[in-house]
């Protein structure tokens, strides 16, 4: 009887000694879950200390620009870009100014200018150029649009034509390289006794040709001097684009020389519009 009780026992206390070895004590959990609640707080605290340190460092940076938001002023063209790139001008050098980027997205800030800066061949020639703009300052808010028109000068037609555009008071610089032909143009030929005028279009265009009758004598078989009166000290000549035409001279004294730059002739676009000569006529001619 006595072995069977201190069998009893025994089986109670190793009972008892597993539940102890695997129960955990309340204040151990508690202790846990402070622990977690502590990192989380940490962790809280240091992403807004964080948070405000960017949020100061931003206004340290952009303070002095006037914007809250950069992303808000936009100025934008239909050719021009912030890249740059490659393009065809004949005649002049035509683009937009946009102070929007689409039809949802328009400045929040006002376009209060913009500078124009034109080189050719990494020349500054800006004070050469003729430059027609519209009205370049452009309210917030409202899609606005700026034309410009470029015309360069005679002596730089066969280089490359650069052109920079930078807007006030945020500056955003739009570019682009334009390979530059003009509307028309002119060759003068002396080769001693008479003098041959070419005249050439790379647009439609009508020309008013004037010249020296005290130095020259006009070809009288000429079409364009027929119809203008063998009398007459001008005539007008009509061309189609991508085409030329050749008129002939005589010098009173074959002393005189003539080239381009001669001011015995006088050549500008004309309001007068004649029918123009045919393709065949004026490769005849060249």
């Amino acid at each position: 009887m006595d072995k069977e009780k201190r069998i009893a026992e025994n089986s109670i206390n190793e009972n008892n000694t597993e539940k102890l070895a695997f129960h955990k004590p309340k204040h151990f959990a508690r202790k846990k879950k402070g622990v977690t609640f502590l990192v989380i707080l940490l962790v809280l605290v240091l992403l807004c200390a964080m948070g405000f340190g960017a949020y100061k460092l931003y206004g340290i940076l952009f303070k002095n620009k006037g914007f809250d938001d950069s992303t808000a002023f936009y100025f934008t063209s239909n050719i021009l870009s912030e890249d740059g790139g490659d393009f065809e001008a004949v005649g002049s050098i035509d683009f937009d100014i946009y102070n929007y980027a689409d039809t949802l997205r328009t400045s929040k800030e006002k376009v209060e200018d913009f500078e124009i800066k034109v080189t050719a061949g990494g020349k500054d020639i800006t004070k050469k150029v003729t430059v027609t703009t519209g009205e370049r300052a452009m309210e917030a808010d409202i899609r606005s649009a700026c034309n410009v028109n470029i015309v360069v000068p005679r002596q730089y037609h066969n280089k490359k034509i650069d052109v920079e555009v930078v807007s006030k008071p945020l500056q955003i610089t739009l570019k682009g390289s334009f390979s530059y032909e003009p509307s028309w143009g002119y060759e003068i030929k002396d080769d001693g006794n008479c003098v041959e005028l070419v005249l050439f279009a790379n647009e439609d265009t009508s020309l008013k040709v004037e010249w020296d009758e005290k130095k020259l004598i006009a070809d009288s078989t000429n079409p364009y001097i027929e119809a203008a009166g063998i009398d007459s000290e001008s005539c007008t000549v009509a061309l189609a684009g991508s085409m030329s035409s050749s008129i002939y001279f005589f010098k009173t004294d074959t002393e005189d020389k003539f080239t381009n730059n001669s001011k015995a002739f006088k050549i500008s676009e004309s309001k007068k519009t004649v029918k123009a000569e045919n393709k065949s006529a004026s490769k005849e001619t060249e």
